[in-house]
């Protein structure tokens, strides 16, 4: 199985992740570009492709949100070691909320984190649209911003936001004295690899 371009199942359970922190580097390398390759880059075609438009014009915010959706609760797992979240999609992307600093700036009370989850999230992967008729996906403004007659998401910001995460992730796990988040790392991917 392919895991990353060019880098297959069996390339992952050659590492020797015990004695060498080279194969170290190695993995955090194989986890970044399978990341960019599936999630990262198609965004940034997208980003990339409706750039010089009008905000009106812009017509690939769901499927920008959808990606994101999905990567907030995958890096969740990665972080927390979760083979999966079946169960516990909530209380991983609360987590996801709690520990980003901007994200929780914005979302800091229980009924937010719920309207972002049930609302956005559930609303976007499970039925391809929000869940709030007052809530508007724009690519301006601020985050999160409640105008009293409706509120705005900027799903700009919110992609810049978890690229910053997962780019944070990926420099704490270089870091040799981070061994639970590499232990919980190598324990996600050696799920995914078997």
């Amino acid at each position: 199985m392919e895991i990353a371009k060019g880098v297959y199942s069996e390339d992952w359970k050659n590492l020797d992740l015990e004695n060498s922190e080279a194969d170290w580097q190695k993995a955090v390398d194989i986890l970044e570009s399978r990341f960019n390759e599936r999630f990262f880059e198609p965004i940034s075609i997208l980003l990339q492709h409706e750039e010089q438009k009008e905000a009106k014009d812009k017509k690939y915010g769901f499927t920008i949100l959808a990606i994101d959706m999905l990567l907030i609760e995958t890096l969740q797992a990665f972080k927390e070691g979760k083979e999966n979240t079946d169960g516990s999609s909530r209380k991983m992307f609360y987590k996801f909320i709690d520990d980003s600093e901007e994200l929780s700036r914005f979302f800091n009370s229980d009924e937010l984190k719920k309207m972002f989850y049930e609302d956005i999230r559930c609303g976007v992967l499970h039925q391809a649209e929000i869940q709030n008729k007052k809530l508007r996906i724009w690519t301006i403004g601020n985050l999160y911003e409640d105008f009293g007659d409706f509120s705005t998401l900027n799903r700009i910001r919110l992609h810049e936001i978890i690229l910053n995460e997962f780019q944070k992730y990926i420099k704490d796990l270089k870091e040799k004295s981070n061994a639970d988040l590499r232990k919980y790392f190598k324990d996600k991917m050696s799920y995914i690899v078997s």
